[in-house]
C-alpha cells in the first residue's frame, strides 16, 4: 500500500512539476513579477495533480473502490481536499522559504521536491486515518 503510494506521489509530484515549468515559461515573458508567477504556476500545478491523485490513492492506495451514497461521497472528496488544502500550506511554505533564500529556478526546482515530499508524508497518514476509513 505504501509504495503504491509513493509511486502515485511520484507521478502526481511529476505532472506538479511539468504544469509549475509550463506555466512559468508561458506566462514569464509578459508577467514581469516573480512572486506573482510562482504563485500561479503553484495553483496550475496544484490543481493538475488533485483529480488524478484522488482517484489512485482511492482505488489503489487505499482499496476504497465502493461506492457510496452522495453525502457519503461529498464527505469523502471534501475531507480529502481538507486534507489537500492542509500538507498544501506545507508545500508552499517549503516552496515560498527556498524562494526567498535562493531565487524562483530554485523554489520551483529543489522547494518544489523538498515540499511535495513533506507533504505527500503527512497526508498520507492524515488520508489513511481520517478520510479513507468507514464512514459513520
Amino acid at each position: 500500500m505504501l509504495i503504491r503510494y509513493i509511486i502515485f506521489a511520484f507521478i502526481s509530484s511529476f505532472v506538479n512539476f511539468l504544469a509549475q515549468k509550463a506555466t512559468l515559461w508561458g506566462i514569464s515573458s509578459f508577467l514581469e513579477n516573480d512572486k506573482m508567477e510562482l504563485l500561479i504556476a503553484q495553483i496550475c500545478g496544484l490543481g493538475s495533480g488533485f483529480v488524478l491523485k484522488y482517484f489512485l490513492d482511492r482505488a489503489f492506495v487505499f482499496n476504497d473502490k465502493e461506492i457510496g451514497s452522495k453525502a457519503e461521497e461529498t464527505k469523502k472528496v471534501s475531507l480529502y481536499a481538507l486534507m489537500s488544502v492542509f500538507t498544501t500550506f506545507i508545500f508552499m511554505g517549503v516552496q515560498w522559504c527556498v524562494f526567498f533564500m535562493a531565487g524562483k529556478e530554485r523554489a520551483s526546482d529543489v522547494g518544489l521536491v523538498i515540499g511535495l515530499l513533506i507533504g505527500y508524508t503527512v497526508k498520507y497518514f492524515l488520508d489513511k486515518r481520517f478520510v479513507f476509513k468507514k464512514l459513520g
